[in-house]
């Protein structure tokens, strides 16, 4: 039976087609390729051997780039003195960035950012139900600071987020990635808009507040927005290894 890959998200189906949609990360057929094994033997024998001279003696190859490299050296004039001791140049702004995301990647830095304001967000939240309905107003405060935590690290979970998708995922647009990136939006707006509220009306998250109730609903919404973000994230990065249901 064939075996067709995604390249996408690395999930691997079995089958005589490719399927129509990917179950993990949601690309098309077009996505899939086709996994063969290459042949190990039969392969074409490539000569190797250098060159000869008419007389049919080998003839040794100049080591490429040589020509060029001694007409540079010829027509570069040495420095001496103090001149010769130049400074190296650092990296420039583009090649520093290139190297710091390159790093993020690697060190895996978007689901580590990403688990603090999703670890974060839910206990804002149970603080602010606690003060709303049992007259806590310091699980109250705790809480706003809480959500200036969430508010402040969203940015660099979804500029993370964009480098992972850049770099291992090719920048390709599936439905579960603009399910992320919508849902990672609206937390950023939703955290500023609960941020700013709570810092204009600072007695909104107590129960005395005749906006609580909406405004415990806002943040209920932000929670719920964090899941669903959470749990596609899961299913693009694990669900490669859960075998599809035949």
């Amino acid at each position: 039976m064939k075996k067709w890959q995604c390249t996408v998200c690395g999930y691997i189906h079995e089958g005589d087609e490719p399927p129509d949609e990917c179950p993990v990360c949601g690309a098309d057929r077009s996505e899939f390729v086709e996994i063969t094994e290459e042949a190990s033997e039969g392969s074409p024998a490539v000569d190797t051997a250098p060159p000869a001279d008419s007389a049919g003696a080998a003839v040794p190859e100049e080591p490429v780039g040589a020509t060029e490299s001694a007409e540079v050296a010829a027509a570069s004039p040495i420095p001496e003195g103090p001149a010769a001791e130049l400074p190296t140049p650092g990296l420039k702004p583009q090649a520093l960035y290139e190297r710091i995301t390159s790093l993020m990647t690697e060190q895996h830095a978007h689901p580590i950012s990403t688990h603090i304001p999703n670890g974060v967000l839910p206990i804002s939240t149970v603080f602010l139900m606690f003060s709303i309905l049992f007259h806590f107003d310091q699980l109250g405060r705790a809480a706003f600071f809480n959500m200036v935590v969430v508010f402040l690290a969203t940015p660099f979970v979804i500029f993370s987020g964009y480098n992972d998708w850049q770099r291992r995922l090719g920048g390709r647009m599936t439905k579960i990635i603009r399910t992320k990136m919508i849902c990672a939006g609206t937390i950023l707006v939703l955290s500023g808009v609960v941020v700013v509220w709570w810092a204009i009306d600072p007695t909104v998250a107590t129960a005395a507040s005749s906006s609580r109730w909406l405004f415990l609903f806002l943040n209920l919404v932000l929670l719920a927005t964090a899941v669903v973000a959470g749990y596609f994230g899961g299913k693009l990065v694990f669900g490669y290894n859960t075998p599809p249901k035949r």
